[in-house]
């Protein structure tokens, strides 16, 4: 019995879609972003990063119109951030 999706140019067209749904799942990551490039449009929770090469801080912080400050308002020196993500569903989350 011949298979017609046994030959080389299948496994390839297998490859290519298997390429496309990782370019799809790869936009659904959150990524970091500099804040020379923007910030994120609404006062938000999000990942913050700053510091030195010798010492590298992350951590959740909010977004004020302007700048990004701790739980206790002090101005945070972040040199990047990233969108926290959804948080996970729980079994009564349907």
């Amino acid at each position: 019995m011949s298979d017609a999706r046994t030959g080389t140019k299948w496994q390839a067209e297998i490859i290519r879609e298997l390429w496309v749904e990782v370019d799809e799942l790869e936009k659904q990551v959150p990524q970091w972003v500099s804040v020379d490039d923007g910030l994120p449009e609404a006062t938000c929770k999000l990942l913050v990063c700053w510091g030195n090469l010798n010492k590298r801080e992350v951590a959740w912080h909010y977004l004020r119109p302007t700048k990004f400050v701790d739980d206790h308002g002090r101005d945070i020196p972040a040199e990047w951030w990233m969108p926290l993500p959804e948080p996970p569903k729980g079994e009564d989350d349907g």
